[in-house]
């Protein structure tokens, strides 16, 4: 065995070079990043939100009023909203006033 080496190695045959071993694929709840808010969900929060700071000042606007606000702020709302986490999105949405709405911020 040692002269079939000798004589491989003599003669030019090719060297392999050794592959790097393949490297540990990390857990999968270690690299899912938590699924972000969709489109909808914002939409819906800037509006449970708006009622319940009416709710919680005692105003009132009519639909015509509610729609112009919504859509003054939706652009900014988004930029915000569109990175958190569905998960306290959802919990916001459950929320029945502001204290509940402000607790979600601790939800993951």
């Amino acid at each position: 065995m040692r002269a079939v080496i000798l004589l491989l190695v003599a003669c030019g045959a090719p060297t392999r070079v050794a592959e790097p071993l393949p490297q540990p694929e990390p857990p999968a709840t270690a690299s899912k990043p938590e699924r972000a808010a969709t489109t909808e969900q914002c939409d819906r929060l800037l509006e449970h939100y708006l009622a319940l700071e009416l709710a919680a000042t005692g105003g009132t606007l009519g639909q015509a009023d509610k729609q112009k606000h919504i859509e003054s702020t939706r652009d900014q709302f988004h930029e915000v909203c569109d990175h958190m986490p569905a998960a306290r999105v959802e919990c916001a949405l459950r929320a029945v006033d502001l204290d509940g709405f402000a607790k979600c911020d601790d939800a993951p």
